[in-house]
């Protein structure tokens, strides 16, 4: 097949253009899947259809998650066997209240802790992030980081929450569920995958 060089002045960047090969040479983030939930459901999973052995680095991000009740702990927890059994995560989970002097800090909490005691309204829901790291290495550990933002359903104070998780097993992971105390009413999950 001849190559063509198209010059830069010749292509609009605001156009829509589709792609039948590979793009090659380019790192960054790869949106694989967005789940956006729209009444009520007990979790939000991605499984081994989207964490595969393509990317060892997975970011996931949370916006504007509802419980359907207030004091829900919003969380994740990971899979090496799609979903059926959950491996052992040992999380350091800090938190600080933003609009006034709230601190503190939960140890050995067994999931990707997120956030803490949400209020249900519709106008405060979840917003965060997780990454997750070395999916695919099986000589190590996996990690994770968590970040969570919410009102409070303890007299609607604003929190900010940060999550460090070990994940205990030299397995690959393929699967992640986001979930909390009650069920999911609103919001959109939405994965990524990182290109070394």
């Amino acid at each position: 097949m001849a190559l063509s060089k198209i010059q830069a002045e010749s292509m609009n960047l605001a156009d829509t253009y589709a792609f039948s090969g590979t793009v090659s040479g380019v790192g960054g983030l790869i949106k694989l899947a967005s789940t956006t939930v729209s009444s009520s459901v007990a979790l939000v999973a991605f499984d081994s259809s989207i964490i595969t052995s393509t990317y060892d680095t997975y970011y996931f991000t949370i916006q504007g998650v509802v419980p359907s009740a207030d004091n829900t702990d919003f969380r994740a927890r990971t899979s090496i066997d799609n979903g059926s059994n959950f491996v052992t995560h040992e999380t350091s989970f800090n938190y600080y209240q933003m609009n006034g002097t709230d601190t503190g800090r939960y140890h050995g909490r067994a999931d990707i802790s997120i956030t803490d005691d949400e209020n249900d309204g519709a106008n405060d829901g979840i917003n965060g992030q997780v990454i997750l790291f070395n999916v695919n290495n099986t000589a190590t550990d996996k990690h994770a980081v968590s970040d969570g933002l919410t009102t409070n359903g303890n007299g609607g104070s604003r929190y900010a929450y940060t999550g460090r998780t070990l994940i205990n097993t030299s397995s690959a992971l393929n699967y992640i569920k986001f979930y909390g105390d009650q069920n999911i009413v609103a919001g959109t999950i939405t994965v990524y995958g990182l290109v070394k």
